[in-house]
């Protein structure tokens, strides 16, 4: 039977999606910083959102997973697939830098996003200091010194 017999199984044309959503890539990324996350972990995420103009405490009190918590910053545009900002300080303020330097790498990987970084300065009397910079979103990602002030 040849490929151009009406009657063929056969469709060269035919292609599967090598993905299922354009998420994909960012959902499985999710998935594996949820696993890393502890109940103290969220709970302080949680508290990170809340306040002024914040998550109510009603809806806080409804997210009981990490997953749950991504899907609300998701919902709320805080979180999407260009920019990943703020999960990224939030994981760098809870102190877990092994997530946080997962996320760097996710964010160099994909190559749209800017990762929040963290850059050095030399004081006189004292030794180096953290400094922390939120670059602009939706752009390459540039090789250029930043001064710090």
């Amino acid at each position: 039977m040849s490929s151009s017999d009406p009657n063929s199984s056969r469709n060269d044309d035919f292609q599967l999606p090598t993905i299922p959503s354009d998420d994909w890539e960012m959902n499985v990324f999710l998935k594996e910083l949820a696993d890393g996350l502890t109940d103290d972990d969220l709970k302080t995420m949680k508290h990170f959102v809340s306040g002024f103009h914040g998550t109510r405490k009603g809806v806080l009190e409804s997210i009981k997973d990490p997953l749950d918590f991504f899907q609300h910053l998701r919902h709320r545009l805080i979180l999407t697939r260009d920019n990943i900002v703020v999960l990224q300080s939030m994981l760098w303020h809870l102190g877990r830098k092994d997530l946080h330097n997962k996320f760097v790498k996710f964010a160099k990987k994909r190559g749209n996003i800017i990762p929040f970084s963290k850059l050095f300065k030399k004081s006189h009397n004292q030794r180096y200091k953290d400094r922390i910079i939120l670059l602009t979103l939706f752009c390459k990602p540039l090789d250029v010194d930043i001064p710090v002030t």
